[in-house]
C-alpha cells in the first residue's frame, strides 16, 4: 500500500546557512548596536564577527531586535516580531522589512516540500515537489506585534478584501480601492505605499 505523502515546512529567507558573511549592523535588546560581518543561520540565529579574523559569536532571536544586512548591492532590514493571533508560539519570528512608514510591511517566505511516496516494495518513487508561499504582515508605529494580511502561493487563505478593509478602515479612499478591486492582494506593497503617502 502506498503511504500518505509527508509534508515538510521550512522557513527560508534570502540568505541561508550556506551563505557568505555580509556587512551588518545588529540592534540588540540590551540597547547596544554593533557592526561587523553576519549571516542568518537556522531558526533565525545570527552568526556574527567583527571582522574576518575575529572570533565568531552566535546571537539568538531573544537577543536581537532587528539587523541590517548589506546584500545584493542594497541594505535589507530584518526584524523579530510577534504575530498577532498566533497561538502556536510566543516566540518572535524573523521577517524581512519590505516597506517602512506609518505602516510597516514585512514578509516571511515559506517553502513546503513533499516527500516522495514509498513504492510497493519499500522503495522510494514519485516526484518531489516544492511550493513557495509569501506571507505578508503589517504593523503600526514600529510595534513589536504584526498582523497577517495575506499570503501568496496558497489556495487556502482568509478573505483578503475583508481583512485589508478592516485594517485600513481609517483611510476611506484606500478601502474603496480595495472594495472595487482596484487593489487586490497581489498589490499589497502598493496598498501599504498608498496608505503611507496618501492617508492622514
Amino acid at each position: 500500500m502506498k503511504k500518505t505523502m509527508l509534508i515538510i515546512g521550512i522557513i527560508l529567507f534570502s540568505l541561508n546557512s550556506n551563505s557568505q558573511n555580509k556587512t551588518a549592523t545588529l540592534y540588540l535588546t540590551n540597547g547596544d548596536t554593533i557592526k561587523g560581518l553576519a549571516k542568518i543561520t537556522a531558526f533565525g540565529k545570527i552568526k556574527f564577527r567583527y571582522n574576518k579574523k575575529s572570533k565568531k559569536k552566535i546571537y539568538l532571536p531573544n537577543q536581537l531586535i532587528k539587523f541590517d544586512l548589506n546584500e545584493h548591492d542594497s541594505k535589507n532590514t530584518y526584524a523579530y516580531k510577534y504575530i498577532q493571533g498566533n497561538q502556536r508560539s510566543t516566540k518572535r519570528k524573523l521577517m524581512i522589512l519590505i516597506t517602512a512608514g506609518k505602516i510597516d510591511l514585512y514578509r516571511i517566505t515559506t517553502t513546503t516540500t513533499s516527500a516522495p511516496m514509498a513504492g510497493s516494495f519499500g522503495g522510494m518513487g514519485g516526484m518531489v515537489m516544492s511550493f513557495t508561499m509569501d506571507s505578508y504582515y503589517v504593523s503600526r508605529d514600529d510595534s513589536d506585534t504584526v498582523t497577517k494580511l495575506t499570503s501568496r502561493g496558497t489556495l487556502f487563505e482568509k478573505n483578503f478584501k475583508k481583512a485589508a478593509s478592516e485594517y485600513f478602515k481609517d483611510c476611506k479612499s484606500l478601502v474603496n480601492k480595495i472594495q472595487n478591486k482596484t487593489y487586490k492582494k497581489r498589490d499589497i506593497e502598493e496598498i501599504v505605499e498608498y496608505y503611507n503617502t496618501q492617508c492622514n
